[in-house]
């Protein structure tokens, strides 16, 4: 081919690549020039950044606060953030305390499955049902109790949560509670009245499960099923 022709589909390659860049700059140009981010995700980020002006600003230019944006709520976002503020806000501008995300979980849930017990008790004061449930038929309860979470479990218990309540496999509360060796959520368990006889659908008590995982937790002594339950404490540590 020679030298002028080798030159030629070099320059031709030269050309095509700069070709390509040039679209690809333009691309970029209008992608910036016309994107904008979506408004409900601009919430999302001010209440993770705590600026309560912003969310103001938002929800007075007529942008609604309920919303599921696949995961989070608004008021999901404030629940985690711990913002008791903003989540009065963001109700007070028509946000569903119930709102659920996309595994079933409302507020409650998220609060007690992550250790907010101050959101837990505000979410409660403001009207939050204990007893609903996410995909995994759980209630926040439930979540509470598999996490350790005392207090929270206490807080929910005193709001009408049902201490022996099942999910679809059977486990309770305190089965939970025993799953991970969490001794002092299952003394008060016990102390409000859980159930240790229950069986899941595997056939297992809590203390059934404790020792399964070679976990050390308060066992109890249970009467004959005649006579009312009598509980006492003695720690079994298996190794």
């Amino acid at each position: 081919m020679g030298l002028k022709g080798n030159i030629q589909i070099y320059n031709g390659r030269q050309d095509g690549r700069s070709l390509v860049w040039i679209f690809l700059f333009c691309l970029l140009c209008f992608s910036s020039c016309h994107y904008e981010e979506d408004p409900y995700e601009k919430l999302n980020n001010a209440i993770r950044n705590n600026d309560i002006s912003q969310v103001k600003r938002l929800l007075a230019g007529g942008l609604p606060a309920e919303t599921v944006d696949r995961t989070w709520s608004p008021l999901m976002v404030a629940t985690l953030r711990g913002r008791k503020d903003i989540m009065d806000l963001l109700i007070k501008n028509g946000a569903n305390i119930h709102s659920r995300n996309n595994k079933g979980q409302t507020p409650l849930h998220l609060a007690a499955r992550w250790g907010k017990a101050d959101m837990v008790k505000h979410l409660l004061k403001r009207g939050a049902l204990t007893e609903r449930r996410d995909w995994l038929s759980w209630t926040p309860l439930m979540w509470a109790s598999l996490r350790g979470r005392t207090e929270i479990v206490e807080v929910l218990i005193k709001n009408g949560a049902r201490v022996n309540t099942r999910d679809i496999d059977g486990n309770t509360p305190l089965i939970l509670a025993a799953w991970y060796g969490h001794e002092n959520t299952a003394k008060l368990l016990l102390s409000y009245g859980a159930n240790p006889r229950l069986k899941n659908k595997e056939g297992l008590t809590a203390v059934d499960i404790a020792n399964k995982h070679n976990f050390p937790l308060s066992l109890i002594h249970i009467s004959e099923p005649t006579r009312p339950l009598y509980i006492s404490y003695a720690v079994f540590c298996l190794k």
